[in-house]
């Protein structure tokens, strides 16, 4: 009868560590030569095969990566960089590389990397590289980032700094997919990486990176303007007392001056105004308001104890280089009809707190027209202000008594244009 088949081949003993080793070198060589992801997939699983590793064992992937991460980033050009973190996309998918098993590999990798910036000057730029293509194929979550560089976070090299590598690994994911994932991952905070929003912000739009969490950067660049508008109002209003605090001082010590020192109080105003806060037109409006208001009040009465428009006219013209405030030089700062109109209001504020003295408010505009403190457009602006827009009193009464003057002025405005196209013709 027939005898039994021929015995089995004697199983192959597990191929040695030294073995094993060789095997991968030779895999690597030929995969970063070639570049063929599918046949290096193909020579690892038979080595996985052949090797037959223990549960505690090291998979081939793992050990692939560590002996390729060196040589490569070592390398004189990107093609092997490129060929390896394309690699890893393709082990993780013949369940050749875990997460688990690249998380350690880095770790161990970005133990020591601060001590290779010195013969690598660019390793954090280039590991960045790597692991945002591990983070691209899906193989490292985006939170990775969040403990991966933590040890760096107080490292004097600032390239390989915690905040540094979670930036260059962004940068090397690109804006529309690290925006992607950014969006996706609820398990990774910028904000807390940073340790405050505006960190967090900063660091993203100096990395050109704003459209990655694009609220957030509207919402701390709002609060940062809140934060400057308040400051900066702060400062208006200490400006604004300090200049009347000074031009009070001049004017009142100044009273029985015959030519009191006008110019030099003028150059200081100006000095004080040239600031971002000067800058603004609500402080330039108030600084001449009360300029104007303090002015009037050091005007001297007539023998019967009441506002005199003569005083008042004579006062003008001795501190009159305080309204027109421009350097004498360059004539570079000049008022604006808006804030000429402001005081056009201070002038209605005055005669209302005077009881409106006959003909005094007419006085007064037509002498500030006439010494060129006050152009048409600002009394156009005063005259058609709403009073609700501005709270100054006596708006009314002031309108009734200038009614005379604006009504000249709009003609003489009107012959004027008519004699200029006359010339013209």
């Amino acid at each position: 009868g027939g005898g039994a088949g021929p015995p089995p081949p004697p199983v192959p003993p597990p191929m040695r560590k030294e073995e094993i080793e060789k095997k991968l070198e030779r895999e690597l060589e030929e995969y970063l030569e070639v570049g063929d992801a599918k046949e290096l997939v193909t020579g690892l699983k038979e080595l996985r095969d052949q090797a037959r590793l223990g549960k505690g064992d090291d998979s081939v992937g793992l050990m692939l990566v560590r002996l390729a991460l060196p040589k490569v980033i070592e390398a004189r050009t990107d093609a092997p960089r490129k060929r390896l973190a394309a690699s890893v996309g393709a082990m993780h998918k013949a369940a050749l590389l875990s997460p688990a098993d690249l998380i350690c590999c880095l770790k161990e990798y970005l133990e020591l990397i601060e001590d290779e910036v010195v013969d690598i000057w660019n390793i954090g730029t280039l590991v960045a590289g790597f692991i945002a293509q591990a983070i691209a194929d899906a193989v490292l979550p985006l939170s990775f980032l969040s403990s991966a560089f933590s040890h760096l976070k107080d490292s004097t090299t600032e390239s390989v700094s915690e905040l540094q590598m979670v930036l260059a690994v962004l940068k090397h994911l690109g804006e529309e997919k690290a925006r992607e994932l950014y969006l996706a991952a609820s398990d990774f905070d910028l904000v807390a990486l940073c340790g405050a929003k505006e960190a967090a912000a900063e660091l993203l739009e100096s990395a050109g990176l704003a459209g990655l969490d694009p609220s957030l950067v509207k919402e701390v660049s709002a609060e940062k303007q809140a934060g400057h508008l308040a400051a900066l109002n702060v400062k208006c209003d200490e400006l604004i007392q300090s200049i009347k605090k000074h031009v009070e001082g001049v004017i009142t010590s100044n009273r029985e001056t015959a030519e009191p020192p006008a110019r030099q109080c003028a150059s200081w105003v100006l000095e004080s105004l040239a600031s971002e806060a000067g800058a603004q037109p609500r402080v330039k409006k108030q600084v001449m308001r009360n300029i104007l208001r303090c002015v009037f009040e050091n005007a001297a009465l007539n023998a019967e104890g009441q506002v005199s428009s003569k005083n008042l006219e004579v006062e003008l013209g001795r501190w009159r280089p305080l309204f027109l405030l421009q350097h004498t030089e360059n004539r570079d700062y000049v008022h604006s009809p808006e804030e000429q109109a402001g005081m056009l209001f201070e002038v209605q504020g005055f005669c209302h707190d005077k009881g409106f003295p006959e003909n005094l408010i007419k006085r007064l505009f037509l002498l500030m027209y006439q010494r060129d403190f006050i152009v048409e457009d600002a009394f156009t602006i005063w005259r058609e202000t709403d009073p609700e827009a501005e709270p100054t009193p006596g708006k009314t009464k002031a309108l009734f008594q200038a009614n005379e003057f604006l009504e000249w002025l709009a003609t003489a405005d009107q012959d004027d244009e008519e004699e200029d196209a006359d010339e013209e013709a």
